[in-house]
C-alpha cells in the first residue's frame, strides 16, 4: 500500500465535519461527566487534525468512534485533583 503524504488543506465542507466530530467528541464525554476544560478541549482537537492530517481518516463517524474511545478511557484512568 503506498504510503499517503499528510493531508495539508481542508475544504469548507471537511472544516465542517471536524467541528461536528470535535463538538460530538465533547458533548459525548461531558454527558459522561468526563472532564472537560480547555486543556481537555484542545488535547481533543489536537488528536482530531492529526489523524485527519497524518493517518487518512476522512469518515466523520470513525473519527468520532476513535477519539470517544481514546479520550473516555483516558480520562477514567486520569486522577482528579480538588481545586
Amino acid at each position: 500500500m503506498p504510503i499517503r503524504p499528510p493531508k495539508m488543506a481542508f475544504s469548507n465542507d471537511d472544516l465542517v465535519e471536524l467541528e461536528w466530530v470535535f463538538a460530538s467528541v465533547c458533548e459525548a464525554l461531558e454527558a459522561n461527566q468526563e472532564r472537560q476544560d480547555e486543556e481537555a478541549k484542545a488535547c481533543i482537537r489536537r488528536r482530531l487534525f492529526m489523524l485527519a492530517c497524518n493517518n487518512g481518516m476522512s469518515d466523520p463517524a470513525s473519527l468520532r468512534d476513535h477519539l470517544d474511545r481514546r479520550f473516555a478511557r483516558s480520562n477514567r484512568h486520569r486522577v482528579h485533583t480538588p481545586y
